[in-house]
């Protein structure tokens, strides 16, 4: 509550400094402020990740996206896995000589930031403080010595992608869905995960998937398959295929 209360002071005292002054043609100029900062912020993550071959992992909330790309990536807990958090910001894993956090701002600065900042951009943050950093933050690059796939490949963790509901807090979910779509459409390759305990791709999987512009065949695949039987797992991705085969979706192939 003090840290809120105190950053909404700061907040206050900065915007009463402009309260009295009057800027003709205001919006003009403030459309294109935000557009040099998104083009800023867009040049700090290309310096990172150019020359890469992206792979994005898209799926919803809670579909084991995190834990899935630090077990195939080596990086071990890198991305909170927590799972009272989601992934509220888009999230790019890449192979350095050595460790680095970095978030990009949407106003076209980059920091270096610490473990522990990184797992405080979640969700629970929001919760607790009330306070939403994908407002402010337009990526983060995590590099990791101990990234065990070929340099020129870099995994992007998406947005967890939640079904639009009017009954729930339809802001925060479709500002996700968008970065969610903004991120996944722009890919080269992409994963598409879900929880196998959901037991089928649903209809709001299918239509998210297939307003996407992926140019490549997708790969599905069922997370936490460990917690099925192998006559469970197969029965599951045969009704998976079966369901694929009625869409418009080229789909590489299903696995668990």
């Amino acid at each position: 509550i003090y840290l809120q209360k105190k950053i909404e002071t700061r907040i206050n005292q900065l915007f009463s400094l402009f309260a009295e002054v009057s800027i003709e043609n205001e919006m003009m100029y403030y459309e294109r402020f935000m557009d040099l900062c998104s083009r800023l912020s867009e040049r700090q993550k290309i310096k990172k990740i150019q020359d890469k071959v992206v792979i994005s992992f898209g799926g919803k909330v809670s579909a084991g996206k995190s834990k899935f790309i630090n077990t195939i990536s080596g990086i071990g807990d890198k991305l909170p896995v927590d799972q009272k958090t989601t992934t509220a910001i888009p999230t790019y894993i890449i192979k350095s000589k050595s460790d680095e956090v970095y978030a990009n701002s949407v106003y076209g600065y980059s920091t270096e930031i610490s473990t522990e900042a990184l797992n405080a951009m979640a969700h629970e943050f929001d919760t607790v403080y009330g306070i939403g950093f994908p407002a402010f933050v337009d990526s983060i690059i995590i590099s990791s010595s101990q990234y065990i796939l070929p340099e020129e490949i870099a995994l992007l963790d998406t947005p967890g992608y939640t079904k639009f509901d009017v009954t729930s807090d339809s802001k925060r979910i479709q500002t996700d869905r968008e970065k969610a779509y903004e991120q996944l459409s722009v890919s080269d390759y992409l994963i598409w995960l879900i929880d196998i305990d959901s037991g089928a791709i649903t209809e709001d999987d299918i239509q998210f998937i297939e307003t996407l512009r992926v140019n490549t065949p997708i790969l599905i695949v069922f997370t936490k398959a460990d917690l099925k039987s192998d006559s469970e797992i197969k029965q599951i991705i045969d009704v998976a295929n079966d369901t694929i085969s009625k869409t418009s979706i080229d789909c590489f192939g299903i696995t668990a």
